[in-house]
């Protein structure tokens, strides 16, 4: 199964703050993230003026406003997507040992992708060719270390959830998940049978 963002969102919760519920919390969480990465990849891509844009549409698509009340995949992907390609790039214009730690936390940011939506791994494989243009002026050693360590973030993250899988289902490799979406949500709420509920259906 894939971590989905109710599971994730948990981290986030917190005793003291009974008010507002935590999905909407972490939602605030991710839209100022995810906001952050779209201006820093429109400002590599076209400039300020660009990245100005890009924000302006991050905030007021249709789509992420009437979605902002619900416990959806789509409010963490897009932010860890974009924040992870803003870091990466970043890591790849640094000098020295300062480049480590924005490509590190580029893999995590695509690892939390991958445990929301699972086919997102493509996405991050394709990285060094979305970025060749970055990376190609760089030495080749300092090349293989930058994609390097975004694969050491990423493993650092999805591999908890992969031992778990493991022990679940006895040692059978499974994958990050074998389900996701709606499907995954049916099966993990408090009304959950273990059997297959259609989607609106009540047990």
């Amino acid at each position: 199964m894939a971590a989905g963002p109710a599971d994730i969102s948990d981290t986030f919760r917190g005793a003291a703050w009974p008010d507002p519920p935590c999905h909407i919390r972490c939602h605030l969480f991710l839209f100022v993230l995810g906001g952050w990465g779209v201006h820093r990849l429109g400002c590599e891509l076209g400039g300020t003026r660009t990245a100005k844009l890009a924000l302006l549409l991050y905030c007021c698509w249709p789509s992420r406003i009437l979605a902002s009340g619900l416990v959806s995949k789509e409010n963490l992907t897009l932010a860890a997507v974009a924040c992870g390609l803003a870091l990466f790039i970043m890591a790849c214009k640094r000098q020295k040992a300062s480049f480590v730690l924005p490509a590190l936390f580029s893999g995590v940011a695509f690892g939390l992708t991958s445990l929301a939506q699972p086919g997102l791994l493509l996405l991050a494989l394709a990285i060094p060719l979305m970025t060749r243009c970055w990376l190609m002026p760089n030495t080749w050693k300092r090349i293989v270390t930058l994609l390097a360590l975004p694969v050491v973030g990423y493993l650092v993250t999805v591999a908890p959830w992969q031992l778990r899988n493991c022990a679940v289902f006895e040692g059978e490799f499974c994958g990050v998940a074998t389900n996701g979406g709606s499907v995954f949500y049916r099966a993990n709420n408090s009304l959950a049978t273990g059997a297959w509920t259609p989607e609106g259906a009540t047990p």
